[in-house]
């Protein structure tokens, strides 16, 4: 099997389709320990949430398929819960224009953000959210500047606990 057959992955497994017609109120960028047994200085694994009006969210977990790939798999997961629970870390931004979970989907897909591939070492999740949001902000779904905001926040912590908040590792979009 060929590497790129299983880049643009999109897993809906855990998605429910009446979020569809959701409208976002907010896209939460968050980052959270990639497992249990992670230490209180372990690197974050960065996503994407979806705020919904009237509670719940859909989450947009973009990970590694795994060794020997390094192709990147878009888990779309629906939430009861608006604030992720697992989050030690988290950047809120509201939407600037009413838009649904569908709408949002479709600009992933059309702009081919669901179509990339994680550095040597398995790492970019933050790169992704930052490049998603930046593309969000640069077509009006959130304010002008969110991108930055978030890369001045993530510097901000990085000077504080570089281990948790390494350089930005970044992988590419195909």
């Amino acid at each position: 099997m060929g590497s790129d057959m299983a880049i643009g992955v999109i897993n809906r497994d855990c998605f429910n389709n009446a979020d569809l017609d959701a409208l976002v109120t907010h896209i939460v960028l968050f980052g959270g320990p990639e497992d249990e047994a992670s230490g209180p200085s372990a690197v974050l694994h960065w996503r994407m949430l979806l705020r919904l009006e009237g509670g719940g969210s859909v989450t947009l977990n973009m990970i590694p398929q795994g060794r020997p790939s390094l192709d990147g798999v878009l888990f779309v997961r629906s939430n009861k819960s608006t604030i992720p629970p697992d989050s030690i870390d988290a950047c809120v931004y509201e939407t600037a224009r009413p838009i649904t979970v569908d709408a949002i989907l479709a600009f992933i897909q059309r702009n081919k953000l669901h179509r990339y591939r994680y550095d040597a070492c398995g790492s970019g999740c933050r790169w992704w959210c930052y490049c998603v949001l930046d593309d969000m902000a640069s077509t009006g779904i959130v304010p002008k500047g969110s991108g930055h905001k978030y890369w001045a926040h993530i510097g901000i912590l990085a000077d504080l606990d570089p281990m948790r908040y390494p350089d930005w590792r970044r992988g590419e979009f195909m």
